[in-house]
């Protein structure tokens, strides 16, 4: 009896009834909206991160946050890359070096940070600095060892 007398009041005002179920579709439809909007930037934002050269979940030595410094490394690194791709759901493993330093020319010198990668095992998909290279070929003739520059650092210096 008391669903009878609710249905029938629902519409005896039709037009209230209307505006405030489409008033309740809008809201629902916009907080989904704008949850998924803002969960795709969020990810967007942690992958493109993760290509800068960081990475996902990164492996250091202990005490490395509090302290920052290049003596601090770790040892047996293709050991310890090994097991990190032995786990479940990992695709890519990559070391890299990655730290402070002062950038000198004749004229001027700069800070800035730079990034020491493996050139065999680095891809323009895990590293958006080797994808952002207009001019050039990364490492092309060196023996071991080789350095890129950004245009703006090299304009500067």
């Amino acid at each position: 009896m008391l669903n009878k007398m609710a249905w029938r009041n629902l519409w005896r005002t039709k037009r209230r009834t209307f505006i405030t179920a489409f008033s309740i579709a809008f809201g629902v439809l916009l907080s989904v909206l704008f949850t998924g909007m803002g969960g795709y930037s969020y990810t967007n934002m942690i992958n493109t991160s993760a290509t800068m050269g960081f990475g996902h979940v990164t492996v250091e030595p202990v005490g490395y946050l509090d302290n920052p410094s290049l003596d601090k490394r770790l040892s047996r690194i293709t050991e310890i890359r090994q097991k990190i791709l032995w786990i479940p759901g990992v695709t890519k493993a990559i070391p890299r070096i990655t730290g402070q330093v002062m950038f000198a020319s004749a004229s001027k010198s700069l800070g800035g940070m730079f990034l020491g990668i493996d050139p065999a095992l680095e891809s323009p998909e895990s590293n958006i600095f080797l994808r952002s290279i207009v001019e050039g070929k990364v490492f092309e003739g060196t023996r071991g060892r080789g350095v890129v520059v950004g245009k703006k650092m090299a304009e500067k210096l």
